[in-house]
């Protein structure tokens, strides 16, 4: 009886407070994602004496364990919680927040373009900040949808502050309107296809309604040397349904026609946004870059 009252109590300030302190973290190698997701729920639960428990209740067993630094046994608490109950909105954000410090601790910027062309990221700690962020935004979204006022704590919370210069993170703040116009000026650099000139296809930068264009080319007029060259096309653009219509004004003036394609996932937010401008394409996703 005693248990059972301290759970409500606790589940009591979970829903009216959160999970977040400044002092959790985690400390070490964070562990393989198959660890905390794909382990046997069963087992573990049994080794517990909590088997028969269920998902809110796990729930709260989880935000203990987190109280205590404890961000293994909360994670895998979180877990077993969602498997139990897989439509309790806080087992889903508890879960994305503990997977967010573990991506926290590898020290790796996910948004950060940290290698030039063709250096893709390998290795263990990039493949797993992939995986990470991957779930996040899974148990992120399935949150929100869960329970929107979610969508406002998201944004206070420092368990997530990993995954906050993510485009995707960026796209999810202008749900469930995703409105175009924001989300492109939410994303200040877009990078052109590869079209096989090095470093890369060119990009467009979008801030405030303006754009510039920068095409890069190859200038092959010097015998047996090739040099990469670039300028900078300038001006504005406007919005019409799935068609956009740049006013370059600078070098000369001149009118560009282009459409706009999105990716929206199961939940209806926005994960990427590419445009198709004079024949070529722009996307918030870096060609050259390994992983999402």
């Amino acid at each position: 009886m005693i248990k059972y009252f301290l759970n409500i109590f606790l589940l009591c300030i979970l829903i009216s407070q959160g999970h977040a302190q400044d002092n959790i973290f985690w400390e070490g190698t964070p562990p393989d994602l198959e660890d905390i997701y794909d382990f046997s729920t069963i087992d573990f639960l049994r080794s517990l004496g909590e088997e028969s428990t269920d998902g809110i209740t796990l729930n709260t067993l989880g935000f203990e364990a987190y109280k205590q630094n404890d961000l293994l046994l909360a994670a895998k608490l979180w877990r077993c919680s969602i498997l139990k109950n897989d439509n309790y909105h806080w087992s889903h954000y508890n879960y994305a927040c503990v997977l967010a410090l573990f991506a926290e601790s590898l020290g790796i910027n996910p948004a950060k373009e940290e290698y030039s062309y063709q250096l893709v990221p390998v290795g263990r700690d990039y493949d797993l900040i992939y995986s990470y962020t991957e779930k996040i935004f899974y148990h992120l979204k399935k949150a929100i949808t869960l329970n929107p006022s979610i969508f406002n704590k998201m944004q206070e919370d420092s368990d997530l502050n990993i995954i906050r210069d993510m485009d995707e993170y960026k796209f999810m703040l202008f749900y469930p309107e995703n409105d175009i116009v924001k989300i492109l000026n939410s994303i200040e650099k877009w990078h052109g296809s590869d079209t096989g000139v090095w470093p890369d296809g060119g990009y467009a930068y979008i801030k405030e309604n303006e754009i510039t264009i920068t095409v890069v080319y190859v200038d092959d007029h010097i015998a047996g040397q090739t040099e990469i060259s670039s300028f900078d096309k300038t001006g504005t653009f406007s919005i019409d349904g799935n068609k956009i219509i740049v006013y370059i004004d600078s070098p000369e003036r001149e009118i560009l026609e282009g459409e706009i394609s999105v990716g929206v996932d199961e939940f209806g937010f926005f994960v990427y946004v590419s445009l198709f401008i004079d024949g070529r394409y722009y996307s918030n996703h870096d060609p050259n870059i390994g992983g999402a």
